[in-house]
């Protein structure tokens, strides 16, 4: 599927999302590529990487193509540099192509070196030998001059050794001070499909700002999940969560689906919202991130695909915001009691217990 490349204007209705890749909002002056069928933007530079890496579209997951970056050219044709000239130049072919033998040619370099005529640095100015007579270039004779006659071989020498120049002085070079290389983030972040993925609504006032320092799983509860488009699951707890709760927005900071699709919820840098923090004196919310599962899982039994994407999901957290693996909990384990008076089992009964968790993400940190 073709995507469409956009360059950001202060205007546009792209301007100040996030992107699913990065993380990082769009902004004015930006180049994105946009998702025809769900109209996500991504910056053109995370979509390419991520497109070279996968061949699909995160949020449509389907096969995508770009155009070319604007002002793409060929890399310019390899030409062959020229060739100096020097002393062992065509002239010398030419004389053994001529007949001229190797014993003939010897003898003429010994007197040639013999006589200090030929040292380093100097050039001779014959044009031409062959087995006929040798014409000098047209110049004023200059002394020595050396003519070295065998049968028909001729060789002229019109060019006066010239001493070497005095090699100049040469400066130490100044170190080059090396540009700052920004390291990419060890634990690569997941990829999160943005709220507009799945056709959020707008947050509401009074969520309160934290500093995230801990991470809380727990499960959507009701029924098992999910023959519907885990989209409309998304919306619906939303809804509840404002309309019939008052909540400002979803309670939960991410979404994972069974078959391991992360989504973004309530922006992390807020405060989450729960029933459970009324009748559980011990249960923070702030400084907690929650994630949230959808399904229920004293029913439903977690695919490997789910855990694996909330394992990777917890780690990138932890490194982003300096969390302890053991500062990961189970809503269980932190608010027992459960808004109907009994005790909650949250993420379900049939998930692993929370120290695999740990344990995983905390492998994960310890191999980056």
């Amino acid at each position: 599927m073709k995507h469409i490349r956009k360059d950001i204007a202060p205007s546009s209705p792209y301007a100040d999302r996030r992107c699913p890749i990065t993380g990082r909002t769009i902004q004015s002056g930006d180049t994105i590529i946009v998702c025809p069928d769900t109209d996500t933007a991504y910056l053109e530079h995370a979509f390419r990487e991520h497109l070279g890496k996968t061949g699909e579209c995160p949020a449509c997951r389907k096969a995508a193509t770009i155009p070319a970056p604007v002002g793409a050219k060929p890399p310019p044709a390899r030409t062959e540099p020229a060739r100096r000239p020097g002393y062992w130049g065509p002239a010398w072919i030419a004389a053994l192509a001529g007949g001229v033998s190797l014993l003939t040619i010897c003898m003429v370099l010994s007197v040639l070196f013999g006589t200090g005529v030929l040292a380093p640095g100097v050039r001779p100015t014959a044009t031409s030998i062959s087995t006929g007579s040798i014409k000098p270039e047209t110049s004023p004779p200059r002394t020595p001059e050396v003519v070295i006659t065998r049968e028909t071989v001729v060789v002229v020498v019109t060019e006066t050794p010239r001493p070497m120049p005095t090699p100049r002085p040469t400066q130490p070079p100044t170190p080059t001070q090396l540009p700052t290389l920004t390291q990419p983030p060890s634990v690569p972040e997941p990829t999160i499909l943005s709220r507009s993925a799945w056709g959020a609504a707008s947050a509401g006032g009074g969520m309160i700002p934290h500093t995230p320092s801990r991470i809380v799983l727990t499960h959507e509860g009701g029924v098992e999940c999910c023959d519907e488009d885990p989209r409309n699951r998304i919306r619906g707890n939303q809804n509840v969560h404002q309309n019939t709760v008052g909540w400002p927005d979803i309670a939960f900071h991410y979404i994972v689906t069974p078959d391991g699709d992360i989504y973004e919820g309530r922006n992390d840098g807020y405060q989450s919202s729960s029933s459970y923090a009324r009748i559980n004196p011990g249960y923070d919310l702030d400084g907690t991130i929650v994630i949230g599962l959808l399904g229920n899982y004293d029913r439903q039994i977690p695919r490997r695909v789910m855990i694996q994407a909330t394992e990777d999901l917890m780690a990138w957290l932890c490194q982003e915001y300096g969390i302890s693996s053991n500062q990961i909990y189970y809503l269980r384990d932190v608010a027992p009691d459960d808004v109907s008076g009994g005790a909650t089992t949250s993420p379900g009964s049939n998930m692993p217990e929370s120290q695999q968790f740990r344990n995983a993400v905390a492998d994960i940190l310890d191999h980056r």
